[in-house]
């Protein structure tokens, strides 16, 4: 039976410098991550329009959006990296550049920061263009637009997927 995803709460944060957009989806009960992330991964569950508040705002008008950050048909669960906490924030902090100061940081990935740091886990799953060579063919397909990242988190036991979408320049 197919997992049923239904949308909790979103939040939208925006500063010069990128997007934050953080969405909870409560879920029927199920362990098995591999198959939340699989099922969660479709058409019908991750929606463009629930992550870019532009689209929400102006649904029903011709504009030219980029469309998804991600090509749904060409990722797998298995192309998302588990990452720790402190990994996942060390490799968010290098997104704004080498040996940038925690107090210089850019104020989205202060932001994700302290996101992540109150997650009910240490499992975090993440995606983005910067983890594959520019010759691999899920890049060279565009399955990622290059400057989006995603980090997922899942808290099995209050049946909640957590999908953290950040788009920067």
């Amino acid at each position: 039976m197919q997992t049923t995803f239904t949308l909790k709460s979103q939040i939208e944060k925006s500063w010069e410098t990128g997007t934050v957009s953080t969405n909870e989806y409560i879920f029927e009960p199920n362990n098995h991550t591999n198959v939340l992330l699989k099922e969660f991964f479709t058409e019908q569950n991750f929606k463009l329009a629930d992550f870019s508040k532009s689209m929400r705002n102006n649904s029903g008008k011709d504009h030219d959006f980029l469309g998804h950050a991600f090509n749904l048909t060409l990722i797998e669960p298995e192309d998302f990296k588990k990452r720790s906490l402190n990994e996942l924030i060390t490799f968010i902090n290098k997104l704004s550049g080498e040996g940038i100061n925690k107090a210089d940081l850019q104020p989205e990935i202060k932001y994700i920061t302290h996101l992540l740091e109150k997650a009910e886990t240490n499992d975090f799953y993440f995606i983005s263009a910067n983890m594959f060579d520019l010759a691999h063919p899920k890049n060279k397909n565009g399955a990622f637009y290059t400057y989006y990242h995603l980090v997922i988190w899942i808290n099995t036991k209050e049946s909640k997927i957590t999908v953290c979408q950040i788009a920067m320049e």
